[in-house]
């Protein structure tokens, strides 16, 4: 090989490189490293270009969400090449591998990509030619004759390198390439196919009764399969194990059971019939409430020095209904040079039979005067009669302080 042959490869092989450095700075056009989860490109060389026979360097790009965890080089469908990342928490990984390229011909370069999380992906494929010369080895560059020195010295003026382009991102340690010989080939790897995730199926929904006496309960049991994300019972969360919730409705309505995962939903109806008693004429009064106590006379001191059973005043009644009594309110009207309007004042309870107290003490800022009060009782039949007894008075006395 001539001198001007010679000259010509090194400066073919040194426009190689600067290209395969150029692609490593950013993605190839229409590739957004940021739109998926996983993905991989070709950074160099480019396709349709030609390389020398012998050992092609190939710059692989690699991007994933979960983490890269490998770099492999595929040349018309076969294993060539890989590089491990040593850094597996990061999402972008670059490595230079290579091939030996056997003989002139076209050559299918392909970079797949592989997460943490077993997930592989393809590269687009780049196509080269393979030409029918080896790579020339570096030359030398030849010594020039010093001149004869003058009786003038002029020092050597430095010729400054050029700048170095910024914002390539580092290179993985480079893997040496295997033995395998590639025979060139024009067809393209087939895609790697993926599962896509079940879907999520009620596979049971069932319901103890569908028709009860009010006051009754229901358990439902239900059962999901595909991996549900979320369940819920009647618009309330709920899991699949245990698979069952305890409901008591007042009144005839559907219970729907919905669930759902990443790519699905599922949902079931259930109707339970409530069937209302008829009130008897014992359920269309309120409760009786006698044996009140105090009447009149209870007092309550306030101020700093009034001992502590003095600040509060038990107020006790005798509550009674065939049905039940659910619920025994006191209610206050504060009296003070002007009268304010009736107030709840707090919730009596049951002491024990048909006995009912409340513990009362009067808000800090009513310190004087007189408390009229009323009990207003409600029974436990379906209709929640109401009864009222009144009135009673309670004086508050301000105490020394």
């Amino acid at each position: 090989m001539s001198s001007n042959q010679r000259v010509k490869a090194i400066l073919a092989g040194l426009f190689l490189v600067f290209a395969l450095v150029l692609a490593s700075c950013a993605p190839p056009a229409g590739v957004e490293v940021t739109s998926a989860r996983i993905q991989a490109w070709v950074g160099g060389p480019r396709d349709g270009v030609e390389v020398p026979m012998g050992q092609v360097p190939v710059l692989c790009h690699a991007f994933a969400r979960a983490g890269v965890a490998q770099i492999e080089l595929w040349v018309n469908g076969a294993f060539a090449n890989r590089a491990v990342n040593t850094a597996p928490g990061e999402t972008y990984f670059t490595a230079e591998l290579s091939f030996q390229a056997t003989g002139p011909g076209t050559y299918v370069l392909v970079c797949l990509t592989g997460d943490q999380d077993g997930e592989t992906v393809r590269s687009e494929p780049v196509t080269v030619t393979v030409s029918g010369e080896e790579a020339a080895p570096t030359a030398t560059p030849p010594e020039i004759p010093t001149a004869t020195p003058t009786s003038t010295e002029v020092p050597p003026t430095a010729t400054p390198p050029p700048p170095t382009r910024t914002g390539v991102p580092p290179t993985a340690t480079r893997i040496p390439p295997t033995a395998t010989r590639i025979p060139p080939t024009s067809t393209p790897p087939p895609p790697t196919p993926t599962t896509p995730p079940p879907r999520v199926v009620i596979t049971m929904f069932e319901v103890s009764k569908t028709q009860i006496m009010w006051g009754e309960c229901v358990r439902f049991t239900w059962r999901v399969e595909g991996a549900p994300t979320a369940i819920r019972l009647a618009g309330e969360g709920v899991g699949n194990y245990p698979d069952f919730r305890d409901k008591c409705p007042t009144s005839t309505r559907d219970f729907v059971l919905e669930a759902e995962n990443e790519v699905s939903t599922d949902s079931e109806s259930i109707t339970v019939v409530v069937i209302q008693p008829s009130p008897s004429p014992d359920d269309r009064t309120g409760p009786s409430i006698t044996n009140v106590n105090p009447i009149r006379g209870g007092q309550i001191c306030t101020g700093t020095y009034c001992a502590p059973a003095d600040r509060s005043l038990d107020i006790s009644a005798t509550v009674s209904d065939l049905s039940g009594v659910r619920s025994v309110e006191l209610y206050c009207i504060f009296i003070n040079g002007g009268t304010q309007p009736e107030q709840y004042c707090g919730a009596f309870v049951q002491s024990g039979g048909n006995n009912w107290v409340i513990d009362y003490t009067p808000p800090p800022s009513f310190y004087s005067g007189t408390i009229k009060y009323r009990i207003k009782a409600t029974d436990d039949s379906p209709l929640r009669n109401v009864s009222w007894w009144g009135t009673g008075y309670i004086s508050v006395l301000p105490g020394i302080g």
